[in-house]
């Protein structure tokens, strides 16, 4: 059975194929899919101060802590792998976006792409507004805000749609190259967003 740090604290989860993650407090554990050790951690460890949010990624599983890193963790063991400083992580809990290969970090200060596994910076871009939404799917990273929109290339971050007329966009869900938009006046869009030759 797992006890993380206070039966206070906030439980996060995350889970991928082979292993489901729980953070509470300060304590990161892991488990995998058994029925005949149900509850019992593979590991646990002490990961000190961390936001309440992980992304799991192939053998890993990437968290944010509060002093300004975004770290992965393997899956087998709990060893930190890689850890890099991400404007905005030491001042706010940042949003982690799975795509493919890369994870997005997501902040008031930078959206970034980040390579999974070796947390390499693929490219950033300035956020927009600090209220700013972000979603990723579909070889696509999209950014809304007061002004509008953007889509970008996932590979490149280079913009292939903007639409500042849209107003304040206050929600964003990315499915197979539709992208829904809803704003603040109450408003809701659908628009194709597939790349095209």
């Amino acid at each position: 059975e797992f006890d993380g740090a206070g039966s206070d604290a906030e439980v996060t989860l995350a889970a991928d194929d082979g292993s489901a993650y729980v953070l509470q407090g300060t304590i990161l554990a892991a488990f995998e899919p058994s029925p005949l050790a149900p509850g019992i951690p593979t590991w646990q460890e002490e990961v000190g101060p961390v936001w309440p949010v992980l992304a799991p990624v192939g053998n890993a599983v990437i968290v944010a802590t509060e002093d300004g890193q975004i770290c992965r963790r393997a899956a087998a063991d709990g060893a930190v792998l890689w850890c890099e400083i991400i404007p905005g992580v030491e001042s706010e809990s940042p949003r982690l976006l799975m795509l493919g290969k890369s994870v997005v970090v997501a902040t008031s200060e930078a959206v970034i792409v980040l390579d999974a596994r070796s947390g390499h910076h693929e490219w950033s871009v300035s956020p927009g507004g600090p209220t700013n939404r972000v979603v990723a799917g579909s070889a696509l990273v999209v950014i809304g805000d007061g002004t509008g929109l953007r889509v970008l290339d996932a590979d490149s971050g280079d913009v292939t749609l903007q639409l500042p007329e849209l107003g304040d966009v206050t929600a964003l869900a990315l499915h197979r190259g539709r992208l829904y938009v809803g704003s603040a006046d109450g408003g809701l869009m659908s628009l194709d967003v597939r790349a095209r030759d």
